[in-house]
């Protein structure tokens, strides 16, 4: 099983579901690529989206869900 696979339904039920949709895999690279190269989040490639990909990953550190994926990917 890919690392999307166990990741993704921690992450698609805890969506609001308000403004455009948003490409939750690419949000999660997108971080990934953020702490794992230890860049600003300003530095972040547009491959990734917007550097607002960041309010994600504080709620989600806030919630405990960033725990939960840190410890499916484990």
């Amino acid at each position: 099983m890919d690392q999307w696979t166990r990741v993704a339904p921690l992450i698609a039920a805890d969506r609001p579901r308000r403004g455009p949709p948003i490409d939750l895999r690419r949000l999660l690279d997108g971080i990934r690529w953020v702490l794992h190269h230890s860049a600003r989040r300003h530095d972040l490639p547009a491959t990734f989206g917007t550097p607002t990909a960041w309010r994600w990953h504080k709620r989600w550190v806030e919630e405990g869900t960033w725990a939960r994926i840190l410890k499916v990917l484990a």
